[in-house]
């Protein structure tokens, strides 16, 4: 379960990645002048939190039953 929930979670990253490729983006810095992060960061992170969080849903003992 935990392979695919990885795999998920990268092709959910990486197709946020992929969409905005080519795109203007904005830069900013996350700790200090040379850590940049950029919204596309952002984006694919938060794609990754829904995919764990949709699959700690699927694994709770309530949905087991």
């Amino acid at each position: 379960m935990l392979k695919q929930t990885l795999i998920q979670a990268t092709e959910a990253a990486g197709k946020v990645i992929k969409e905005n490729f080519n795109l203007s983006f904005s830069v900013s810095n996350k700790e200090g002048i040379n850590n940049l992060v950029t919204e596309v960061d952002h984006k694919s992170e938060a794609a990754i939190l829904r995919s764990e969080e949709h699959t700690s849903e699927l694994q709770s003992p309530c949905n087991l039953v």
